[in-house]
């Protein structure tokens, strides 16, 4: 989720500009913010997400979601090595439902390949955990 001051600035459908590693957003009072962008992308398409450094630290997993990409919340992460193999199968699971309903509404074939990917991606994770042994996985 954005804090508060990013959904303010995205629900005013405002353009920040951004200058190198560091965007200006609209502040209170009609002052203005400066977020640094250095490393903040959406996990899944890149794209650079706007997020103040106190939420992107509260943030444990640091995945980052546009709002194109909000709904792959929770389901899409980029570092899988942290999930046991109960979480990668709710996650493999929840992402073949997302397909599922890609494939209904017939979404792009580049939106369908992006989720078979992570499917896969963390099939082959969860195979890790499976056939790794405990002293690999600390």
């Amino acid at each position: 989720e954005m804090c508060n001051r990013m959904s303010e600035t995205a629900s005013h459908g405002t353009n920040e500009p951004f200058y190198g590693d560091v965007s200006i957003a609209p502040g209170p009072e009609g002052t203005e913010v400066l977020l640094n962008a250095g490393c903040r992308v959406c996990c899944v398409c890149r794209d650079r997400v706007l997020c103040c450094d106190t939420c992107f630290h509260v943030s444990e997993q640091r995945d980052l979601y546009c709002i194109r990409h909000m709904h792959l919340k929770g389901i899409y992460h980029t570092r899988l090595s942290r999930f046991s193999v109960d979480e990668l199968e709710r996650q493999s699971l929840r992402l073949r439902e997302e397909h599922e309903k890609m494939l209904k509404s017939k979404a792009s074939r580049g939106k369908r390949r992006t989720v078979m990917k992570q499917i896969r991606r963390v099939d082959d994770a969860k195979e890790a955990v499976r056939t790794s042994s405990p002293q690999q996985l600390q």
